[in-house]
């Protein structure tokens, strides 16, 4: 987790220093539950990475399902944003041109 919070605040310091932006990626643990969305907490050595991320967001697929592999909606949902402070979530399909498009959101089926 040290290690984690030293990586994150280098990265970030770069990025100020030569101003540009940077998307750093990372997993998640184990759900609890199996119909639960992902929260900060999730992230792995979250602190260190919520501590220096100026958003967080995590794309989600509903792995449970059935048609796992044929699924083409992902939940997109911004969980920290230090800038605006506006968090959200939508949903965005993969259409047949292999296009993101939003579609409408039905948190329950999710």
């Amino acid at each position: 987790a040290q290690e984690i919070g030293l990586i994150t605040r280098e990265i970030k310091l770069m990025a100020r220093r030569y101003k540009i932006p940077v998307v750093l990626i990372s997993h998640i643990r184990k759900l609890n539950t199996a119909s639960s969305m992902p929260e900060l907490d999730d992230l792995k050595d979250s602190s260190a990475i919520a501590q220096d991320a100026d958003m967080v967001i995590m794309v989600n697929r509903d792995a449970n399902n059935a048609d796992y592999h044929k699924q083409r909606t992902s939940i997109i949902r911004v969980l920290k944003n230090r800038r605006t402070g506006k968090l959200g979530t939508m949903a965005l399909e993969l259409n047949e041109n292999y296009y993101l498009e939003p579609v409408d959101y039905e948190p329950e089926s999710y």
